[in-house]
C-alpha cells in the first residue's frame, strides 16, 4: 500500500498523478474515492503473484473445459479441471502456513512441490486435449503461458522460502 505521508500532487483537477515517496501512482476522484494504482512502467512482480496466476489458470482452464464436447466430460474435462483446481488449492494451503518450526517449513514446501507436480501434469493433459479437440493456437498459447508462468513463480517462491527459512534450520540445529 502506498505511504500517505509522502504524497505530492501533480495534475489539473479531478485526475492526475500522485507521487507516494518514489512510486508514482494515478488516481481518479470522480469515482467517489481516491483510486490508486502504480503506473504500468513502474510495476514489479508481486511476491504473491503465484496465487493470482494459479487462480487465473483455474478459471481459464474451466472456461476452456466447458467448451469440450459433452461426451468427454468424464474422460477429459473433469480431470483437467480437477488438476487446475488442485493447483489453486495447494498454493492457497501452502500460502496459509506461516512456519515457526522446521516441520511447518516442510509442510509448506510439500504443498508447493505438489502444486508444481500438478502443474507439470496439467501440461500433458492440455497437450492431449489439444490433439483431441483442435484447440485454437491463441487459446493454447494463452493456456501454456499461464502454466509456464505458474511453474516459474512456484520455482521462485520455493527458492525464496529456502533462503528465508535457512536461519530457522540453523536455529533448530543449535538448540539440538
Amino acid at each position: 500500500m502506498c505511504n500517505t505521508k509522502h504524497r505530492y500532487y501533480i495534475g489539473d483537477g479531478a485526475a492526475g498523478l500522485l507521487l507516494y515517496g518514489a512510486v508514482p501512482c494515478r488516481f481518479d476522484v470522480k469515482r467517489g474515492s481516491v483510486y490508486i494504482s502504480v503506473i504500468k512502467s513502474k510495476r514489479n512482480e508481486s511476491d504473491m503473484q503465484f496465487l493470482d496466476t494459479a487462480y487465473q489458470l483455474y478459471i481459464f482452464t474451466v472456461q476452456q473445459c466447458v467448451k469440450f464436447p459433452k461426451r468427454y466430460t468424464f474422460y477429459v474435462s473433469q480431470d483437467i479441471s480437477h488438476i487446475a483446481s488442485e493447483i489453486h488449492r495447494k498454493v492457497k494451503c501452502a500460502n496459509s502456513i506461516f512456519p515457526t518450526n522446521m516441520h511447518e517449513v516442510q509442510m509448506r514446501r510439500d504443498y508447493f512441490l505438489e502444486a508444481y507436480a500438478d502443474t507439470q501434469s496439467l501440461i500433458s493433459q492440455v497437450n492431449a486435449a489439444s490433439e483431441m479437440f483442435q484447440i485454437s493456437g491463441s487459446v493454447l498459447t494463452r493456456w501454456m503461458e499461464l502454466i509456464q508462468s505458474e511453474l516459474n513463480l512456484l520455482k521462485g517462491v520455493m527458492k525464496r522460502d529456502k533462503a528465508r527459512y535457512k536461519n530457522l534450520l540453523q536455529a533448530q540445529n543449535e538448540t539440538e
